[in-house]
């Protein structure tokens, strides 16, 4: 049986004859792979759709948190945020003769720690042979919302150190009397995947980031929920790391609050969700340096310098986070910049003629565990 075929001019041309078993076999793998092809395409929209939904509802929260921080800022103040500190000196004789155990600056939680003695052990996902990580499925994880949910995926996504992985929970209100959605987030951890329940370091990455707030951490171990060594809530979310002093913890419970949701149409639409949740239990060293820079126009006169940290009330929950005075667990000098960028030690903050100054501060282990700092402050006048 021979089989016309049209080209692309509509004219007909013939092939070889084919058994009808045979063209039959033809269709149906001609329909398979276009079935196959339609499947991924679509699939593979959907997934660009979620991400163009998840960068749009970030980019809103982000803009509005710009707004309000253009808002505060103030002209008799310089900050130098942790993601722009060194561990360098500007001069390489002076930095290749200071011996001093430079400090880690966590680019991702935007915070300085002490060295690290070892590398960090991870609770909630492992490292295989090539050191992909997967998350085992003897980990328990809930998740649970005050209402009915318009949408949620996969929440063990969040575990995945993977950035392709993260959880949303989109919960759609018409109600003007909804003011806010809450959603908590429980790990248990597993007895047959870890050989010890230390815990120090818990990181956490919000979707979307500036938008939600942080109203509880805590953690179980034989006993009642205990709120986690020094947590405060957090407003305007960002990535973030908690550390605190060594703690025995079988299961954490995190509860996070949006009261901030956007418009679209006729409804409220409260965005949870998370890119990354990991618990670990890191050892630091005893102290280390981290070195900030300050560019000022002289004559100026410095009358503070305050140094603000992530978990200050881990070291004492009666004072705010900014400290401008040396504390057990940090010292500092302020610095002038010479011409060679070698930095000298300043006694006398008043009337100086220099256009760039430096903070060395040394953070130092103490049994509260390491300091976090998140930036430091010159104040002028």
């Amino acid at each position: 049986m021979r089989q016309p075929v049209t080209d692309t001019f509509g004219h007909g041309r013939y092939r070889g004859p084919l058994t009808s078993n045979a063209y039959n076999k033809f269709v149906d793998d001609l329909f398979y792979n276009l079935d196959k092809l339609y499947r991924e395409n679509e699939a593979m929209r959907s997934e660009l759709q979620e991400v163009k939904h998840l960068l749009d509802v970030e980019d809103i929260y982000i803009s509005q948190f710009l707004t309000e921080i253009e808002n505060r800022l103030t002209t008799n103040s310089l900050t130098c945020f942790a993601q722009d500190m060194t561990t360098t000196f500007p001069n390489p004789a002076q930095d290749e003769g200071d011996t001093s155990l430079r400090a880690v600056i966590d680019y991702d939680s935007n915070v300085v720690t002490l060295p690290y003695k070892t590398e960090a052990v991870p609770k909630t996902f492992i490292n295989d042979l090539n050191h992909q990580a997967f998350v085992p499925n003897k980990i328990n994880l809930k998740v649970n919302g005050q209402s009915l949910l318009f949408y949620q995926n996969d929440p063990r996504k969040m575990l995945s150190p993977d950035d392709d992985c993260w959880f949303r929970y989109v919960k759609r209100s018409v109600t003007e009397s909804q003011t806010s959605e809450t959603v908590t987030i429980e790990v248990e951890l597993p007895p047959q995947l870890i050989t010890s329940y230390d815990v120090n370091t818990i990181r956490f990455r919000p979707h979307p980031p500036f938008g939600l707030k942080t109203t509880n951490l805590e953690y179980q171990y034989r006993g009642d929920w205990t709120p986690v060594p020094g947590f405060q809530p957090v407003d305007r979310l960002r990535d973030i790391a908690w550390h605190f002093p060594t703690i025995k913890g079988a299961r954490f419970r995190l509860t996070l609050e949006q009261a901030r949701p956007f418009i679209n149409g006729t409804e409220k639409v409260f965005v949870i969700g998370s890119k990354f949740l990991g618990i670990y239990y890191q050892e630091y060293a005893d102290q280390g340096i981290v070195l900030s820079s300050f560019k000022v126009t002289p004559p100026v006169t410095v009358e503070k310098v305050t140094h603000h940290f992530a978990n200050a009330s881990c070291f004492n929950p009666y004072l705010p986070d900014g400290y401008d005075r040396p504390q057990d667990f940090f010292v500092f000098a302020l610095c002038r910049e010479e011409p060679d960028g070698t930095l000298t030690y300043l006694s006398n903050w008043s009337n100086l003629p220099y256009d760039k100054l430096w903070v060395i501060t040394t953070l130092k282990k103490t049994a509260a565990g390491t300091p976090a700092l998140t930036r430091v402050t010159l104040t002028l006048r």
